[in-house]
């Protein structure tokens, strides 16, 4: 459908004045409110996905997020100055997310755990499985309270 398209016309979009150069003239530009799939699913106008099912599927992507984004694990040639670079700090922080993704894939089963990674932490659209997603998110809203 293009950029241009009907499809991308009916995304949820907010016009912005930016400007790109201090004393340049400012334009305005459409900024997407839905940026990614979870988004897509609940502000499309039938709303494939409730309120409390899309706040636990972006909690699921953020912890998805810190999980994969990983401190260093390596050493540094260079001597260290200064205070610390923080990256024992983002170890922690990724190895406590991947708990978390872990503690969540526990509580679901095989084809409810593929289809949670897939929509809400590699951003693919659920397709035929939209039913095993709600159940999904629906038993992740129970014990993730």
């Amino acid at each position: 459908m293009g950029a241009d398209g009907p499809a991308a016309l009916m995304r949820p979009a907010e016009q912005v004045r930016v400007q790109h150069a201090p004393g340049a003239r400012p334009h305005t530009m459409r900024r997407l409110t839905d940026t990614c799939e979870l988004d897509r699913l609940f502000y499309r106008a039938n709303a494939a996905l409730s309120a409390e099912q899309h706040a636990v599927g972006l909690r699921f992507k953020a912890c998805w997020r810190r999980c994969i984004s990983t401190g260093r694990l390596v050493q540094r040639y260079s001597p260290q100055t200064g205070q610390g670079g923080g990256t024992l700090e983002e170890t922690e922080i990724s190895v406590n997310a991947r708990h978390a993704i872990d503690r969540a894939l526990a509580l679901l089963t095989l084809a409810r755990a593929r289809v949670v990674c897939a929509v809400c932490g590699l951003d693919e659209h659920p397709g035929t499985r939209i039913r095993t997603l709600h159940r999904a998110l629906d038993l992740l809203h129970e014990k993730w309270r």
